[in-house]
């Protein structure tokens, strides 16, 4: 799902004039290219080359009016571009990464496919879940069966911890971030 963000052209303006271009650009998502594009095409003015170093300096600035009259829309939508997994593992905080020893605290769903798993040890050579509501698991050989169940609700909490959310859908895996934007 896409976030699409608005604001009118005067909380723009307010904005543009408040901080630099590269603070903004950064707060919405947005490239410093594409902030400035969006100004221009609803005839907002921007800070002059040196406005923020005069600022800092305590000299003197000349602030350019807002343009009430405008023939297009006030409101301004805009979608925040799609950070990259690179950028998006960057804000993660390190968590363990070791695979607990024994199934301790099992979530529900660990604990649905190994009851289902265990129905079929000894008629399958390839034992899978099958249920369509059980997330599916397959595993080579029983004696590996307590380990697939320690990777995969190892995994299943990681992610929990990372802010994302799943769900099984008839037996497939789906994640989705919280508060993408």
């Amino acid at each position: 799902m896409t976030k699409i963000n608005s604001l009118s052209r005067k909380e723009l303006y307010d904005l543009v004039w408040s901080k630099p271009i590269s603070t903004l650009s950064k707060e919405h998502d947005l490239s410093d290219l594409e902030l400035r594009k969006i100004c221009i095409d609803y005839q907002i003015p921007l800070p002059k080359n040196g406005h923020w170093s005069k600022l800092k300096y305590s000299k003197p600035v000349k602030i350019i009016p807002f343009i009430e009259d405008f023939d297009g829309s006030n409101m301004i939508q805009y979608v925040p571009k799609i950070k990259s997994t690179k950028e998006l593992v960057k804000k993660f905080k390190p968590i363990r990464t070791e695979v607990p020893l024994k199934l301790t605290n099992p979530l529900p769903e660990i604990l649905e496919a190994e009851a289902e798993l265990k129905q079929y040890k000894f008629t399958s050579w390839w034992p899978m879940t099958r249920s369509s509501e059980v997330l599916s698991i397959k595993v080579s050989n029983f004696k590996l069966l307590n380990r697939a169940l320690r990777i995969m609700g190892f995994f299943l909490k990681s992610i929990t911890k990372r802010g994302f959310r799943y769900e099984i859908i008839r037996g497939s895996l789906r994640i989705e971030k919280y508060d993408i934007k």
